[in-house]
């Protein structure tokens, strides 16, 4: 038995010092937002569509839906026009032209009682459902220049599409970064940087505690806390942030593969199988957290094959 608990243990250890490398390299993933901050800070291309053209950045951007919970108004709005447009993609293929023509009047009016942004933002949805490649990833660029939560979901069914999953998930994580609060945002990027140097975590947690506090509807500030604290090996802890932002955004990939990472190392693998296979689910295209993953179910299979 105890030769058995021994092998075990050193199986254990083994895996994670061979994953440590790939770790890493999700860790640093996790920072990607940053850097895709800095590249939203270009003008918006003139769109095509009639909504409004706005030019603005990731960092500087004051859209009053983003890192705040959306008035259920606008949710139903929104629902209730996707909902709507699908109608309306049945009606045309069964030729129903009469209940087609009712259906784009009924779009048309809904679309008009949004606000200035989600107009826009509805319009470049469109494209990323109807138009060229070259349209749908300029679409998708300039979701992640003006987007909020209402389009993640749409921009999330891309990640699995090769050639738009790159464009989709860097606007998914402009708009993760992205806070109504011109403070909230800058804070959380002093906290981020801190985090290059060790001698700093404590600073940079204390930020993070202040921006929590003070935003505690900012999603990201959750999320880049929780790889703080992984840093920190204060696992258990970072996957309680994990878990706020899952809660507060389901399609937040990078938490969920986060939280498979925190609970590889406390050694409960079960845990970390099931929050990889969130993250891939969410988002295919990880290829170091599929290798992960993969690594982990042989690793627990020769366990149970030991024993």
């Amino acid at each position: 038995m105890m030769l058995h608990s021994q092998r075990t243990a050193f199986a254990a250890r083994s895996m994670q010092n061979k994953h440590a490398n790939a770790c890493t390299r999700i860790l640093h993933d996790a920072f990607t937002p940053r850097r895709s901050a800095t590249n939203c800070n270009r003008r918006l291309l003139h769109s095509s569509s009639n909504a409004s053209q706005m030019p603005v950045s990731c960092s500087s951007m004051t859209n009053p839906l983003q890192g705040e919970v959306v008035e259920s108004s606008a949710q139903d709005t929104w629902a209730h026009l996707l909902y709507t447009q699908r109608q309306l993609n049945l009606a045309v293929s069964k030729e129903n032209y009469a209940l087609a023509a009712k259906l784009r009047d009924e779009i048309k009016s809904s679309v008009a009682s949004l606000p200035p942004v989600q107009q826009f933002q509805y319009h470049q949805v469109a494209l990323i459902r109807s138009g060229t490649k070259d349209e749908k990833i300029k679409a998708i660029r300039a979701l992640g220049e003006v987007g909020d939560e209402l389009v993640v979901p749409e921009l999330a069914d891309l990640l699995a599409d090769p050639v738009l999953h790159e464009p989709a998930q860097a606007a998914m994580q402009c708009i993760f970064m992205r806070n109504k609060e011109p403070a909230a945002h800058e804070l959380l990027l002093e906290a981020v940087h801190l985090m290059d140097d060790p001698m700093q975590y404590d600073h940079s947690l204390a930020i993070f505690n202040r921006l929590i506090q003070a935003y505690p509807n900012y999603v990201e500030s959750y999320n880049k806390r929780s790889n703080l604290l992984y840093m920190m090996s204060r696992f258990h802890e970072s996957i309680e942030d994990c878990k706020v932002v899952l809660r507060l955004q389901p399609h937040h990939y990078g938490a969920a593969s986060h939280m498979g990472l925190c609970y590889l190392q406390l050694g409960q693998y079960d845990e970390a199988i099931a929050s990889f296979e969130v993250a891939l689910k969410i988002n295919p295209g990880l290829t170091q957290v599929s290798q992960v993953l993969s690594d982990v179910r042989k690793t627990v299979a020769g366990m149970y094959l030991d024993g």
